[in-house]
């Protein structure tokens, strides 16, 4: 990557937009058979922002999964945060929470028991500035 680019965002499949620095997701949909459009959005807390990025990171660059010990490393113990399962399981189940919210598949985050988690068979396309 160049130096000069940053990180701004992604974009999976086409309609959903995660806006990094604003710790949001927001989806814009357009309904061509009923003619309408679908917004929504969502804001994301910092464990959240640094699970989505390492999930579309490795999705992107290595297309596999992230490890447990990778995630606590990455998500939390990097910022002087205490991991564990507990709290890896719960921020998870409220992330898919809020990705449901807002009309994105459970799927979008896979658990390989044994191997880590992954992100499911969709579109994601980094965005910088």
């Amino acid at each position: 990557m160049d130096k000069n680019k940053h990180l701004y965002g992604f974009i999976i499949n086409g309609d959903t937009h995660f806006d990094i620095a604003h710790k949001r997701l927001f989806r814009i949909s357009i309904l061509p058979a009923e003619q309408s459009i679908y917004f929504g959005t969502v804001s994301l807390n910092d464990n959240m922002v640094r699970l989505l990025i390492l999930l579309f990171e490795n999705h992107m660059n290595f297309n596999e999964a992230a490890t447990k010990d990778e995630i606590f490393k990455k998500v939390w113990e990097v910022h002087n945060k205490t991991a564990s399962s507990q709290r890896l399981w719960h921020t998870i189940k409220e992330l898919r929470a809020k990705l449901s919210s807002i009309g994105l598949p459970q799927d979008l985050i896979v658990n390989d028991r044994g191997s880590g988690y992954y992100v499911g068979k969709y579109q994601v396309t980094p965005l910088f500035y």
